[in-house]
């Protein structure tokens, strides 16, 4: 079979959907089948190439590929006078460049930041569609403007299956908006419905999505499935042996890892920061450390009111490689979860959390609706808190300190059966079910 995938972030980009899609692509290459992507071109990648049997196509006009300077690093860099650079010119220079943008065309785009890219990318898909015969096209979000592309080339293509496969929801969003909610919450409705009304087969990756969409469009509930997170084992694997086969270096230190973008509005650090630094007043036999690594960018505020503990005992990393963020989940003692306040959506890493083998800290505001909570609550070494719950009575904190100070990792058999359906050749095989059952019927 031939199949095209449309979206926006593909490898090496780093997102949640340029991992799965990867994934996907890759392990369908490697069964046989043909696959094309087209995704969006960053200065310093190739325009077309060919990876892991995959032929991938990049079009738009992006930013350069890599990490920029970001304000995180003000807490973590040793020179100082990198530091007062960043402080004096770096900074303010952002913050500018912010506020323009927000007060300008953050208010106008629609439907998201990658609308520039619609464009192109139809005119690749469309040049496509007429070099190859394709059986599946794949549509993928975030961002939704990737299924714009799809509603354009499905009026000139009708015959050719689409698939419309959803990472975060578009037009129900309040908390994070992709776009000026208050001008376009009526055209962003619209817009969603319009997909699922032409799209041949949906796909979300949780049933609370599906319930949310079942109110919203009921009309089109019999073709909406729910396919899991997906679990890179290959990235992992090698991370888990070389740990196993290492001694710890020092029994008396307990490295708590927080991994992700943290934000205000759905993921912020405020209680877990509070928590830790009670738990700091408490224990004795042992030293706790709190490392974020990923974006704090908005978050700034809560990590200042514990600016006495940066570099002693919480350690702000900033974004690092693939490898490394890798490395530190399976270095880690334990592993720290701040569930999104939006029941909706599950965080990604999760799954990759749970092939570690780790403990897990899961802090969320309802356990009972919430995602995290709820796809941990087989997982023998988590311990959900709820903040609505969540009190300094000492008792608590030792509860919670007990936690962390005797929680072991669970056996490599029992992880292997934890995750075996969340693996990307299953994942890959529950897509391909699907594709094969509509182009049959």
């Amino acid at each position: 079979m031939r199949f095209l995938i449309v979206c926006y972030s593909y490898k090496p980009k780093v997102s949640p959907r340029a991992f799965r899609w990867a994934a996907i692509a890759e392990e369908w290459a490697k069964d046989g089948h043909q696959v094309d992507v087209v995704c969006a071109w960053y200065a310093g990648l190739f325009r077309e190439e060919k990876i892991a049997g995959v032929n991938i196509y990049r079009v738009g006009f992006g930013r350069r590929f890599g990490n920029s300077i970001s304000v995180e690093y003000v807490y973590s860099l040793d020179d100082k006078k990198r530091l007062n650079f960043i402080r004096l010119f770096i900074k303010p220079l952002i913050s500018i460049l912010k506020v323009i943008y927000n007060i300008s065309w953050k208010k106008l785009y629609w439907p998201d930041q990658a609308c520039l890219w619609i464009l192109p990318s139809y005119r690749k898909t469309n040049k496509l569609l007429k070099t190859y015969n394709y059986d599946m096209i794949i549509t993928v979000s975030y961002p939704f403007s990737g299924h714009l592309v799809g509603l354009l080339f499905k009026k000139v293509v009708n015959a050719v299956p689409w698939l419309v496969d959803i990472g975060d929801p578009f037009s129900f969003l309040e908390k994070t908006p992709v776009n000026n909610d208050k001008l376009y919450n009526f055209i962003n409705r619209k817009a969603e419905q319009r997909v699922f009304n032409t799209a041949d087969i949906v796909a979300v990756t949780t049933e609370s999505t599906k319930q949310k969409y079942a109110e919203l469009f009921p009309n089109n509930m019999s073709k909406v499935y729910v396919i899991p997170p997906l679990l890179n084992v290959f990235e992992l694997q090698d991370y888990v042996n070389d740990f196993l086969k290492c001694n710890k270096n020092n029994e008396r230190i307990i490295n708590m890892v927080f991994l992700g973008t943290l934000y205000e509005s759905i993921r912020s650090p405020e209680y877990l920061l509070e928590i830790f630094s009670e738990l700091l007043k408490i224990v004795k036999d042992v030293k706790l450390q709190l490392h974020f690594i990923g974006s704090i960018s908005g978050c700034e505020q809560f990590f200042k009111r514990y600016r006495e503990l940066i570099n002693k005992f919480i350690y702000l990393h900033g974004r690092v490689d693939r490898s490394e963020a890798l490395k530190a989940m399976v270095d880690a003692d334990m592993l720290v979860n701040i569930g999104n306040n939006t029941a909706y959506q599950l965080p990604s890493k999760i799954v990759e959390y749970i092939y570690t083998g780790k403990p897990i800290l899961n802090i969320v505001d309802d356990a009972q609706s919430d995602s995290s909570a709820l796809f941990l609550k087989d997982y023998p070494v988590a311990f959900t808190l709820e903040k609505s719950h969540f009190s300094m009575k000492k008792e608590k904190l030792e509860e919670i300190l007990d936690f962390i100070k005797t929680s072991k990792p669970i056996s490599r058999k029992d992880v292997e059966l934890l995750v075996y359906k969340y693996k990307s050749s299953y994942i890959a095989k529950k897509y391909l079910d699907l594709l094969i059952t509509l182009v049959k019927y």
